[in-house]
């Protein structure tokens, strides 16, 4: 009797493991809320001004990355505009047409303030100034003909810096893109003085075509580096499958015209330094929150913000508005080497990824990223985060999105107004 009750609490205990460990693997995420540990400010009127004649003062933080100490560096986004999108296209009224993107270096001082510590503009490799514009190779964004387009065009939506080369990675919106700066980068309060581009790898060269179907200002929104120097970026919005009016966009190539899963988001993963063509780029698939969770499309969620906490989990930000209601998430991401796809498994039953059906994808042997922890920042972040980056083992620094103080915005009537709008970064301790 004795051993028939032992072998009984065995059976259970092996049982009981068996499923907290099917809810470990489960694709049900924890929802918690923030735990706070500060909140630093830039305030509208510490803001120095946006460039010479401009009555903008400086905004616009993309993307947020940890140098150490108190030093974090940030990278502004291509300007103040009014715009909107639809599909593919984006039409953009270029508030400050001149300005050109900038790498600026700030402190956190003890007083919960942000200090401007250096600002650079990102240049070319001639030393001459990028600009803000949609570059000339770019077809999706519709500005206004008056104003002369450059190759050199650049809508930063994410920055890294590599510690080992003493370079920065710029995530594009554009493009999608990415660009290879290098320039000056000693100890804080050393000039530093320039960023200079000495790499790109875009839908031209290096990158595949296919993610020229994103939406009009949807590239790529998030960007860090894992241990083995992989560049890792996300796409903010879902990659759009189906052909334009005449059907010729470049020389993209379109699939199919089937139905889109506008639930899904598309991780890149870039080898920089591989030679192997099987390891320089691959893919991953992320599902945002259903329409249920809060009443919010599929299609009206944006991601931004990227930020490895190691080289298989990541926190990215979900970001919707609609009808008053709200939803803004930190998602902790599992992304396991299992579910990372090569350029030639693009096309599997002659489909993208984005149009494959379940079954499709089963029968394929992929798989979705799996959301571990959802973190509800809703009631705490007014706007979307615009940059997520590590600070130690246990925390995080979440930049909070900056329009340069623009509300209102009518891109038809070109009428905006102009708020003082402060710069906020909040720590929050993770698990």
């Amino acid at each position: 009797m004795n051993q028939n009750k032992k072998l009984l609490l065995i059976i259970l205990l092996i049982s009981f493991s068996i499923l907290l460990l099917m809810q470990c693997e489960s694709s049900n995420p924890l929802i918690s809320t923030p735990d706070f540990e500060g909140t630093y400010t830039l305030s509208w009127s510490d803001l120095p001004g946006l460039q010479e004649g401009s009555d903008f003062k400086l905004g616009g933080f993309s993307s947020i990355f940890y140098m150490g100490g108190r030093e974090y560096v940030l990278v502004t986004n291509r300007g103040p505009v009014l715009n909107s999108v639809s599909g593919i296209l984006e039409k953009i009224n270029f508030l400050a047409p001149d300005f050109t993107p900038e790498i600026v270096f700030i402190k956190l001082n003890d007083k919960n303030k942000i200090e401007v510590v250096e600002r650079n503009p990102i240049l070319t490799l001639r030393g001459e100034k990028v600009t803000g514009l949609p570059s000339t190779t770019n077809e999706f964004e519709i500005v206004n003909s008056s104003l002369e387009l450059q190759y050199w065009g650049i809508n930063p939506g994410g920055i890294v810096y590599s510690a080992d080369g003493n370079f920065f990675w710029i995530a594009d919106k554009y493009g999608p893109s990415f660009y290879q700066l290098t320039g000056r980068w000693g100890e804080l309060g050393e000039q530093r003085g320039f960023a200079n581009i000495v790499q790109r790898l875009d839908p031209y060269k290096g990158l595949r075509k296919y993610y020229m179907k994103r939406e009009g200002d949807g590239g790529f929104s998030g960007l860090d580096m894992d241990s083995q120097g992989r560049l890792v970026a996300i796409i903010e919005k879902e990659l759009l499958n189906y052909p334009t009016a005449t059907d010729s966009v470049g020389n993209i190539h379109v699939i199919d015209t089937l139905e889109l899963m506008k639930n899904r988001r598309r991780f890149v993963r870039l080898e920089p330094n591989s030679t192997d063509i099987m390891r320089w780029e691959k893919s991953a698939l992320y599902e945002v929150e259903p329409a249920d969770y809060d009443g919010i499309a599929e299609e009206e969620i944006s991601i931004s913000g990227l930020v490895m906490i190691d080289d298989t989990t990541c926190f990215i930000n979900e970001y919707g508005k609609s009808g008053g209601n709200v939803r803004n998430l930190l998602v902790k991401v599992i992304l396991p080497d299992s579910i990372w796809t090569t350029p030639t498994a693009e096309g599997i039953f002659g489909k993208s990824l984005e149009t494959l059906t379940y079954q499709e994808l089963d029968s394929a042997g992929l798989s979705f990223a799996v959301k571990r922890d959802i973190i509800d920042i809703s009631g705490d972040f007014d706007k979307p985060v615009a940059g997520i980056t590590r600070v130690g083992h246990d925390k995080i620094a979440v930049l909070e999105r900056h329009d340069y103080g623009i509300e209102n915005g009518n891109l038809e009537a070109g009428t905006y107004d102009v708020i003082k709008e402060d710069v906020n970064i909040k720590i929050i301790k993770i698990k």
